[in-house]
């Protein structure tokens, strides 16, 4: 249970110079009371991806020389808004009054909770380490239901602005609890890459049937510029090895090799270019891989405008339009799924860019058509995500430059619908959090389905098409 009032300490002239100055704005705050109307709220946006920055409301206020900045969040059920979150600062951020506070409040925080850790890191409240593979420079300590985390770290966020001096964070139980739920909710977002090698279906399934050419390509990096001969060579042998299996297998087995030899394409075509004294130009492999695909019916194009020759996934489609009723079919509707059944190479977007319509219907009739798949919960998952993103669309400010700063000719007809697209995300959140608990798709469905419910915004831009 959270106390109430915590740390009643003696004032002293300098109170808000004091610890005892700071840590009494903690006493009387009201945790997991909802905000006052002199709050401000705030529109999500979709880097928001650790629980500590997911707020919905924020308070500010100064007294006695120190600033208490309190946070709103909405996370488990029943839903509702709450405080989970104070931060507090002295007005005075100089460096000798952090070199007198700084020590003072450890002093006193430890004499209340005991030695401190310094863990975990909590790099979005500035709580890290100053040098790489230090420890992080701060102290964390907890008891009666909150978590406090001290440090001095220059910080910045929005809208707080750049941070110097003494910093103290107090994050509540339950906003912590969540906190260590987002390593495990990213490996179903997704925002910077799959935690673990064989969170993404299609290539967890192709290593197991593909095998060595397959796994060893798309664990290849460019490190050193001397290595790039050789590390482009071999992924052009392993691809070719890939592509002449498939030529001699049948069907079901020549799809799985098409496939895999889709995403080993578009790995390398990032790679068939090279620095010149005019800028960067095609790689002398580059006519070779491109003779090799011209049989498969695939067209390696020129130098984009984000670097890398374009490839407009000819493999993948090839095995969606001919083979569907595969293994190698569902592996690659789960990746065009996946890419918003958007094939492009990245440069500019379609006409309709909310692509999360294709991955609605498409996702609706490969269920109905396909009851036992192995892969309902990914595509459960998808329509969930999709779903949301039509209803947040909806309500996009118009200074979002995401939504507002590219053409939309359907925003008004899905704008019309949009409630419906929220109730449909509820009921596919649920269907995914109730058979599949514990996964990375449910710990995702459970963060996201109390915004829902109360109709609060979540940002959702995925399946949507935009310049930004």
């Amino acid at each position: 249970m959270i106390r109430l009032g915590c740390l009643l300490l003696a004032a002293s002239p300098l109170f808000g110079q004091t610890a005892a100055g700071i840590l009494a704005r903690l006493n009387g705050v009201r945790w997991e009371g909802a905000p006052t109307p002199g709050c401000t709220p705030r529109n999500p946006v979709q880097s928001d991806i650790y629980a500590t920055v997911e707020w919905t409301h924020r308070c500010s206020d100064t007294r006695d020389g120190v600033i208490r900045e309190s946070f709103f969040y909405v996370f488990g059920e029943p839903a509702r808004i709450a405080r989970l979150r104070v931060d507090l600062l002295p007005v005075d951020d100089s460096q000798a009054n952090t070199a007198r506070l700084l020590p003072a409040l450890q002093r006193t925080l430890t004499a209340r909770f005991g030695a401190p850790t310094h863990q975990p890191e909590l790099m979005e409240i500035g709580f890290r380490p100053l040098r790489y593979r230090e420890q992080v420079a701060g102290d964390h300590w907890s008891g009666g239901g909150l978590h406090y985390f001290l440090h001095a770290n220059l910080s910045g966020g929005y809208p707080m602005g750049i941070r110097r001096g003494v910093q103290l964070v107090v994050i509540a139980d339950r906003l912590f609890a969540e906190r260590e739920m987002d390593s495990l909710i990213l490996r179903a977002e997704g925002i910077f890459g799959e935690a673990q090698e064989d969170d993404n279906p299609v290539r967890a399934r192709l290593k197991a049937r593909i095998g060595a050419p397959y796994t060893r390509a798309l664990r290849a990096t460019l490190g050193k510029s001397a290595d790039r001969p050789r590390v482009v060579n071999e992924t052009i042998q392993d691809l070719t090895a890939i592509l002449r299996e498939s030529d001699r297998a049948d069907v079901p087995r020549r799809a799985l090799g098409l496939l895999a030899a889709d995403q080993v394409v578009n790995k390398l075509s990032q790679w068939l270019i090279e620095p010149s004294p005019n800028g960067e130009r095609e790689s002398d492999e580059a006519a070779s891989v491109r003779r090799l695909l011209a049989r498969y019916g695939v067209k390696l194009g020129g130098m984009t405008h984000y670097g890398g020759l374009e490839y407009r996934h000819e493999l993948l489609q090839r095995v969606t339009r001919e083979w569907p009723e595969t293994e190698a079919g569902e592996l690659a509707f789960l990746a065009m799924q996946s890419s918003g059944w958007d094939t492009s190479n990245g440069e500019g977007c379609p006409k309709n860019p909310d692509l999360f319509r294709d991955v609605i219907a498409k996702g609706e009739a490969f269920l109905a058509s396909r009851p036992r798949t192995d892969f309902r919960k990914q595509v459960l998952y998808a329509l969930a995500v999709a779903n949301e993103s039509w209803w947040s669309i909806a309500h996009a400010s118009k200074d979002d430059q995401w939504v507002s700063g590219i053409p939309y000719p359907r925003s008004s007809a899905n704008a019309q619908q949009a409630g419906r697209a929220r109730d449909e995300a509820v009921r596919y959140y649920r269907e995914v959090a109730s058979l599949y608990p514990g996964s990375p798709e449910a710990a995702s469905a459970l963060r996201r389905l109390p915004r829902l419910a109360l109709g609060v915004d979540t940002g959702q831009r995925r399946f949507f098409c935009s310049y930004c």
